[in-house]
């Protein structure tokens, strides 16, 4: 988003009482992952709740992808990269509980 851009959005949503992004969707890491991938803070005007989870839910495949582990059980690391393959999947997916 161009800067100047940016700054009307947030003087226009200041103007209204609310703010141009969303309470953050991780409570410990905040929306660090859409900001880390997307190099800006998620927009109320312009990101939808499902764009932000799939942005943090591949954030995380992608942190517990590069984690090292422990090698020497063949058996945990097929069932480790299972779990991330299905993680991607789900989050590729695109459908997501609402929390109304």
């Amino acid at each position: 988003i161009h800067p100047i851009l940016s700054s009307s959005m947030q003087s226009l949503a200041s103007f209204f009482g609310g703010s141009a992004s969303r309470v953050p969707l991780n409570a410990r890491i905040g929306d660090e992952s859409f900001e880390r991938l997307k190099g800006r803070c998620p927009s109320i005007f312009f990101d939808s709740e499902e764009d932000r989870i799939q942005t943090h839910l591949d954030y995380v495949a992608d942190l517990l992808q590069e984690a090292k582990v422990a090698d020497d059980d063949l058996s945990c690391l097929r069932r480790r990269q299972a779990c991330l393959a299905a993680l991607r999947t789900y989050s590729s997916g695109r459908v997501f509980p609402k929390n109304e």
